[in-house]
């Protein structure tokens, strides 16, 4: 998963597509201000915007990775050498579907886009979609072997990564797609990924005004 960070987080409307630029602004703008890249976050801590609200995993060691107008990352690192987690929330562009399957295929064009081949081969994958939430869903795991995951010595060598996310359409702003991605590397696959990932994902919620 990449998040570019953007040293002072300033909406560019210039980056973005006409329309949706103002909303995507409005999701980040207090983020901006309250965060840097490489802070610590509190477990749980709270970052609300107009689109999304959205919360720091439920954990200590956590810190604020990047961000800017469409979205946000948090990173931190596991008990064995090189192991790393990342938590994610992404705003995104998201063209009209006239089916539930079409949707289900354009996550899947996203997904394969984020994580491409050669560099990522897919070992296991799942798309369930899932109106759970009253507006349209799809979830997504999936397990990779990352042939050129970033060591802390520098050198790129093979690690397992996994991927436990939600992508959904915005329920007023129907242009719009979110995703929030929890996901871990390492030399192995972690068992216990489920219930974190969860927890995080869930706290990903649109706000009450925008939903009404």
């Amino acid at each position: 998963m990449k998040m570019k960070s953007t040293p002072r987080f300033s909406c560019i409307s210039g980056c973005l597509f006409h329309g949706l630029a103002y909303l995507l602004c409005g999701l980040m703008s207090t983020v901006a201000q309250a965060q840097a890249p490489g802070q610590a976050v509190k477990p749980g801590q709270l970052f609300a915007g107009s689109l999304l609200n959205a919360h720091a995993p439920d954990s200590a060691g956590w810190i604020f990775a990047g961000g800017g107008s469409n979205g946000m990352a948090f990173a931190r690192r596991g008990a064995e050498q090189d192991e790393t987690y990342a938590a994610q929330i992404i705003l995104f562009k998201l063209p009209p579907t006239r089916s539930n399957e079409e949707f289900v295929e354009m996550v899947k064009g996203r997904v394969s886009m984020t994580n491409p081949a050669p560099r990522f081969v897919m070992l296991e994958e799942n798309y369930e979609y899932t109106d759970h939430r009253g507006y349209p869903c799809i979830r997504y795991r999936g397990i990779y072997d990352d042939k050129e995951a970033l060591k802390t010595s520098g050198a790129r060598e093979a690690m397992k990564l996994q991927v436990i996310s939600l992508y959904c359409r915005h329920p007023t702003a129907q242009e719009v797609g979110f995703f929030a991605a929890y996901s871990h590397r390492g030399a192995n696959i972690d068992p216990d990924l489920e219930a974190p990932a969860q927890k995080f994902i869930s706290g990903v919620q649109v706000p009450q005004q925008a939903a009404n």
